[in-house]
Formats: C-alpha cells, sequence, structure tokens
C-alpha cells in the first residue's frame, strides 16, 4: 500500500471537515438501526446512512409543522 503525505494544511483542512459534517452516535444505537433495518428488509433501507437521513428529514418536516404527527419525547 502506497502512503500519502498531506501538507499541515491539508491535514487540517480535511480534519475541520471530518469534524464539522460528522455526528457521533452510540454504539447501541448504531447496532438497533443496523438490526432494524436487517429485520425490515422490505422497507428497503439499503445502509444505516440511508435510515438516519430519511429518519432525520421525517422529523424535521414534523417538528416543522408541516405535517400532523405524533409528539416524541425523550424519556425522563
Amino acid at each position: 500500500m502506497k502512503t500519502l503525505k498531506l501538507s499541515d494544511e491539508a491535514h487540517a483542512e480535511l480534519t475541520s471537515a471530518i469534524l464539522n459534517k460528522s455526528v457521533l452516535l452510540s454504539p447501541d444505537l448504531l447496532d438497533k438501526v443496523e438490526s432494524f433495518i436487517t429485520k425490515n428488509a422490505q422497507l428497503g433501507y439499503s445502509n444505516k446512512e440511508e435510515f438516519i437521513q430519511d429518519a432525520i428529514r421525517s422529523r424535521l418536516t414534523c417538528l416543522s409543522g408541516d405535517i400532523e404527527a405524533p409528539e416524541f419525547r425523550k424519556p425522563k
């Protein structure tokens, strides 16, 4: 495998891009998502990223008032 060398500036830009465009999710939550996708293949999700993007879009739609939906609250 060939090793690539990055300049400090390029390294800083890449690191910033990763940190600014990443979301950390617990391994437990990711396991639940993957299990759900596997058990519900008929829903058509091919990977966890696709499912999570769809879940976020759906939640934003609900919270923006564009559709009526039940309110979800985080357990205390």
